[in-house]
C-alpha cells in the first residue's frame, strides 16, 4: 500500500501549474514569431521602397549632371 503524503497534492498542483505555464509560453512564442515575421516583412518592404527611391534619385542626379555638363561644353567661354 502506498502512503499518501501531504506533499502529493502540492506536486500535482505544481505539475498542473507548470503545464499551464508551458502552454502559455508556447502561445506567446508563436505570437512573437508571427509578430516578428510581420515586422520583418514590413521592414523588407520599406527597405525595398527606400532602395528604389534612392536609385531613382541617383538616376535623376546623373541625368541632371549629364545635361549640365552638355550645356557647359556647348557654351562659349566669354571671359574678358
Amino acid at each position: 500500500m502506498t502512503e499518501v503524503t501531504s506533499e502529493e497534492p502540492k506536486v500535482k498542483s505544481l505539475a498542473k501549474a507548470y503545464e499551464g505555464l508551458k502552454k502559455e509560453v508556447e502561445t506567446q512564442k508563436k505570437k512573437a514569431e508571427r509578430d516578428f515575421a510581420e515586422y520583418k516583412k514590413q521592414a523588407d518592404r520599406e527597405m525595398d521602397e527606400y532602395r528604389i527611391d534612392m536609385e531613382r534619385r541617383i538616376s535623376d542626379l546623373q541625368q541632371a549632371l549629364k545635361e549640365a555638363s552638355a550645356v557647359a561644353f556647348d557654351t562659349t567661354d566669354v571671359r574678358a
